[in-house]
């Protein structure tokens, strides 16, 4: 998510600069010319620009991490080693989630005290995503992350829908016994960064 900010702003920047550096200077001419009709139009173009620019960056930007389905994995992890640290509850957790849109309503999720049985300890954890997106038969995707800390390592599978072009979290579980022996496992995963 910090890496998708920071593309973004560096859009924004590259979009604004050629249109505030015109701006000002046209906004100086009519300065100099002392003609004060001419420099609101011109003072009044320039905002309606900027404005409309930056609009449509955050829009994008929005619009961006609900449609890309390792973003969505991304946030809705963060929540979930904040609930794993027991900064959030489960009732905050599944608030959160769903404040932020990453959840369908029937949204099937861990709960409490599996989170207990889990070996999910108090502490820091880092967290990877699978570098691969699994296709389900019923539509939905498939992203696995890997959690480690304090000597652990613990595997989850969030399933995701989309659904008005966004992702939502329909499932999300901890593998255990012979789950973890699939194959999609030993592939590659990406550590992500979380904004603790």
């Amino acid at each position: 998510m910090k890496d998708t900010r920071i593309v973004f702003a560096g859009i924004a920047v590259l979009l604004l600069l050629p249109v505030l550096f015109q701006g000002v200077k046209n906004i100086w001419s009519a300065a100099n010319g002392k003609n004060i009709k001419d420099l609101w139009i011109r003072f009044l173009a320039v905002l309606v620009i900027a404005s409309a620019i930056i609009l449509f960056i955050v829009s994008l930007y929005r619009f961006t991490i609900g449609y890309q389905a390792p973003l969505v994995a991304e946030q809705f992890h963060e929540m979930f080693v904040k609930r794993v640290n027991r900064s959030l509850s489960q009732e905050e957790f599944l608030n959160a989630l769903k404040e932020k849109d990453l959840t369908v309503s029937d949204f099937v999720y861990v709960k409490d005290e599996d989170i207990n049985s889990y070996n999910f300890v108090h502490g820091e954890y880092s967290v990877a995503l699978s570098e691969n997106i699994y296709n389900n038969d019923d539509g939905t995707i498939t992203l696995y992350a890997r959690y480690q800390g304090d000597g652990e390592e613990i595997y989850t599978v969030l399933t995701l829908n989309m659904n008005n072009n966004r992702w939502r979290a329909v499932e999300h579980k901890v593998l255990t016994g012979d789950e973890l022996e699939n194959e999609n496992l030993k592939r590659r995963f990406y550590e992500i960064k979380l904004g603790r």
